[in-house]
C-alpha cells in the first residue's frame, strides 16, 4: 500500500506503489507473466562495476529455477522447481490479433520473450502448471514446511535488525503490538524485496548518516547509497473499444461465467487458467535507441480499479 514521493515531472502526482505483503512477496499477487530481464540491462550492472552480474553469469541460474516446456536448450532449463507454461494455444483470439497487427505495422515478432530474440511482439509465458501458480512461495518454501529446522513466523513485522557492533545477530519484530524478538546463531538474511530491504537497513542505522540523523536513527555503519536511485517502471493504461468480441462480452453473462468455471474446474483450461496480460511485446520508443524501452501489454478485456485514497487504505 505504498505511494511515491510526489513526482515533479507528473506533475507532482504520487504514484501508487504495490507491494506483495504476504508469504512468497509479490511474487504471489503478481500476473504471474515470466520475464527475466533484458540481457544487456544485466550486462550494464557488469560494465559498472559489478562482476559476476552479466547476462553470461545470471543465465545458468535463470535455466535451473526453470521447468520449461522447450526442454533444455540454450536459453532454457527444464529441470527447475518453476514450472512454466505457454500461452500461445490458450491466449484469447484477439491477442493474436495484436500480434498480426504489430507484424502489419513493421514490428519485429518474436516466439520467446527470453530466448535469443526478445524484440517485438508476442503472446507471452507465464509461471504456472496446470492453471496454478508456479512461485518461490509454491515451489520452494511449500515443499520444506515439513523440515524440522523450519519455522514460519506469520503476521510478523520486522522492525529493525540487531547488531553486535557491526555484527548482524537477530531481528527486532512486533506481532498485533506484542514487541518480538529473534535472534541468529550463524546469519541474519535480509530478503525484503526493493522497496523494503533499503527501508529496513535504514530503521536498523544503515544508511546516509544525515537522513537517519533526521530521525533519531543510531547509525551503526554509514552507507550512503541505501535507498538511492530505486528506479521503477511507469504504467500507462490505454482503453480502445474493439470491433469484435472480447474477454468482457464472453465473461458478462452469467453462461460465460459458468462456462469459464467449469472449463478450469474440468481441466484446468480457459481464461481462468492463464495471465490477464497475454500478448504484449519489448520495442523501441525511437529509431535512435540502442534497445527497446518499451513493453506492452495487451489485455483481451478492460476492468477497472477502484479508486481508494490513502486514508482508506
Amino acid at each position: 500500500m505504498y505511494y511515491s514521493e510526489p513526482e515533479a515531472q507528473l506533475n507532482n502526482r504520487q504514484l501508487y506503489c504495490p507491494r506483495g505483503k504476504v508469504q512468497g512477496g509479490s511474487g504471489s499477487i503478481n500476473a504471474m507473466i515470466y520475464m527475466r530481464g533484458q540481457p544487456h540491462d544485466f550486462d550494464d550492472w557488469e560494465r559498472a562495476g559489478n562482476r559476476g552480474w552479466g547476462f553470461r553469469d545470471v543465465l545458468p541460474y535463470f535455466k535451473r529455477l526453470e521447468s520449461h516446456p522447450a526442454g533444455d536448450t540454450k536459453y532454457h532449463g527444464s529441470k527447475g522447481k518453476i514450472r512454466i507454461s505457454s500461452m500461445k494455444e490458450g491466449a484469447h483470439a484477439i491477442c493474436r490479433t495484436f500480434v498480426e497487427g504489430a507484424r502489419q505495422t513493421g514490428f519485429p515478432l518474436t516466439g520467446d520473450f527470453n530466448g535469443e530474440h526478445y524484440e517485438g511482439a508476442g503472446i507471452y509465458d507465464l509461471n504456472a502448471r496446470n492453471g496454478e501458480r508456479s512461485s518461490s512461495s509454491f515451489e520452494y518454501l511449500h515443499p520444506a514446511l515439513s523440515r524440522k529446522n523450519l519455522r514460519i513466523e506469520r503476521n510478523v513485522t520486522v522492525r529493525r535488525v540487531l547488531f553486535d557492533g557491526k555484527r548482524a545477530m537477530g531481528v527486532q519484530a512486533s506481532r498485533k503490538g506484542e514487541a518480538l524478538q529473534f535472534r541468529a546463531k550463524r546469519e541474519v538474511i535480509m530478503s525484503a524485496g526493493a522497496v523494503d530491504s533499503p527501508k529496513l537497513m535504514q530503521l536498523s542505522g544503515l544508511g546516509e548518516h544525515a537522513l537517519l540523523a533526521k530521525h533519531g536513527i543510531p547509525v551503526v555503519h554509514e552507507l550512503p547509497a541505501v535507498g538511492k536511485n530505486l528506479q521503477d517502471h511507469l504504467c500507462v493504461s490505454f482503453y480502445y473499444r474493439a470491433t469484435v468480441k472480447t474477454l468482457n462480452d464472453e465473461l458478462r453473462p452469467l453462461f460465460g461465467k459458468v462456462k469459464a468455471a467449469l472449463q478450469y474446474l474440468t481441466a484446468r483450461k480457459g481464461p481462468l487458467s492463464m495471465s490477464v496480460n497475454q500478448s504484449g511485446g519489448f520495442f523501441k520508443g525511437d529509431t535512435a535507441e540502442a534497445e527497446p524501452n518499451l513493453q506492452l501489454y495487451f489485455n483481451p478485456l478492460s476492468y477497472r480499479i477502484p479508486k481508494s485514497s490513502k486514508a482508506q487504505l
